[in-house]
């Protein structure tokens, strides 16, 4: 009968528990400036008139408008008519200007451009 040879097995060589630390501590770094970026200083501002919460951004533009205790009900034959009709209801509160409104309503100069 012959002998089998056995395969010296090949142990893999595990991290370190210092090389393990300075991968976490790699990804903390790097992840924090992402979470910094979400958690940047916003104004909250509750407008009694319209019973809305305006989310203002650390320039003072309004970064999200919150219609939670009453909602909005806006109409439009699409989605971009419905956005049109919303913000020229909700100019004054967002802070629009006609002129802004009115450059919205533009086509595209180059085709990297995108508006609605």
């Amino acid at each position: 009968m012959a002998k089998r040879k056995r395969r010296a097995s090949v142990r893999k060589k595990r991290p370190s528990k210092a090389t393990n630390a300075r991968v976490r501590a790699r990804t903390v770094a790097r992840n924090a400036s992402k979470r910094a970026a979400l958690m940047s200083p916003r104004a909250t501002k509750f407008d009694k008139a319209t019973s809305a919460r305006i989310i203002r951004d650390s320039r003072a533009n309004v970064h999200s408008v919150l219609h939670t205790e009453k909602p909005v009900a806006v109409s439009g034959a699409n989605a971009i008519a419905a956005a049109a009709n919303y913000l020229h209801v909700q100019r004054e509160l967002l802070g629009l200007t006609r002129r802004e409104l009115k450059a919205s309503r533009r086509r595209p100069q180059n085709a990297n451009e995108y508006r609605c």
